[in-house]
C-alpha cells in the first residue's frame, strides 16, 4: 500500500488523526455532568 517510508508516515497520521477526531466527536456529544456547568451553559444561552 505505502511505498515509501514518508507514505507510510502519512498514512499513519491520517489514522491518529482520525482516531483523535472521533474521539471528541463523541466526548462533545456527552451530556454535561456538573450541574454547575449545565447552569452556566444555560445560562449563557439566555444571554
Amino acid at each position: 500500500m505505502a511505498s515509501s517510508p514518508a507514505a507510510a508516515q502519512h498514512l499513519h497520521d491520517l489514522a491518529r488523526l482520525r482516531r483523535v477526531r472521533d474521539r471528541i466527536d463523541r466526548e462533545y456529544a456527552q451530556p454535561l455532568d456538573d450541574p454547575f456547568e449545565a447552569d452556566d451553559d444555560h445560562a449563557l444561552q439566555r444571554v
